[in-house]
């Protein structure tokens, strides 16, 4: 990053810390923890589209690509005035970003906003949530003159997807979290095995982490709110945590 001109060495009065997370294939991923910084910054409220509106857009295609921009957030500069703030620690000292960096509070809405000025005049084959982009088409001839007009988009501003992690012109793509093929839109099936191996939350913190993953799918159950709502008493403030078969019932269900 260094040598990119990704970063660079400073003396500053911010500083964060580096986490380093493993990823599923086991390798290391440098992140950054700005909960301090996000703290005291202006939240920028554009709004990112909502995931039921962009499914929407897939009935009746065929045809899909998916690919990762997400790089683009180191194509995108830091005003220099704010760069200081985004210094973290290292053993070798402080280092500061000269592009925007992951984990800023506004960084998400900022890619948005850029991505959709891009690509605008795009969604009737184009849909784009934060750094995933979807291409959708009625057939494959289609589908290459829409992947074509997109790159050409990308080239233009000077973007560059990974491609390694491009996936095209496949019947059917995971996205979003949901399986989606022309036959239509299922729950992420890897998604679906978590919820059912899920144990019988013991605390409210367990009961949370379970509404967290059967929220996201809850259009597909029928009466989930019905269902969900004994569980739902037992996250009211002064309510001793305690199941009953009911309860039991409503989380097997």
């Amino acid at each position: 990053m260094l040598d990119g001109g990704i970063i660079m060495k400073l003396t500053s009065p911010w500083a964060s810390p580096v986490v380093i997370v493993r990823k599923k294939d086991g390798g290391l991923c440098f992140c950054l923890d700005y909960q301090c910084i996000n703290a005291v910054t202006h939240k920028d409220v554009f709004p990112l589209p909502r995931i039921d509106d962009l499914l929407y857009q897939l009935q009746g295609k065929c045809v899909f690509s998916t690919f990762d921009a997400s790089s683009g957030y180191w194509q995108i500069p830091v005003r220099p005035e704010s760069e200081e703030k985004t210094a973290f620690v290292t053993h070798e000292g402080l280092f500061q970003f000269e592009v925007m960096p992951f984990g800023l509070c506004n960084a998400p809405a900022t890619f948005q906003r850029l991505m959709q000025k891009i690509l605008f005049g795009l969604s009737s084959y184009c849909n784009v949530y934060i750094g995933d982009i979807l291409i959708f088409s009625r057939n494959f001839n289609e589908h290459r003159l829409h992947l074509k007009e997109i790159f050409g988009r990308l080239e233009k501003y000077g973007l560059k997807p990974h491609y390694q992690k491009c996936k095209l012109a496949l019947p059917k793509i995971e996205c979003l979290g949901h399986a989606v093929s022309a036959e239509g839109v299922r729950p992420n099936s890897g998604k679906i095995d978590a919820i059912k191996l899920f144990p019988t939350p013991t605390c409210v913190k367990l009961l949370r982490g379970f509404f967290g993953l059967c929220s996201y799918y809850h259009k597909f159950v029928p009466g989930f709110a019905r269902i969900a709502s004994l569980l739902h008493q037992l996250l009211k403030k002064n309510v001793p945590f305690q199941t009953t078969g009911a309860s039991q019932l409503a989380f097997k269900n």
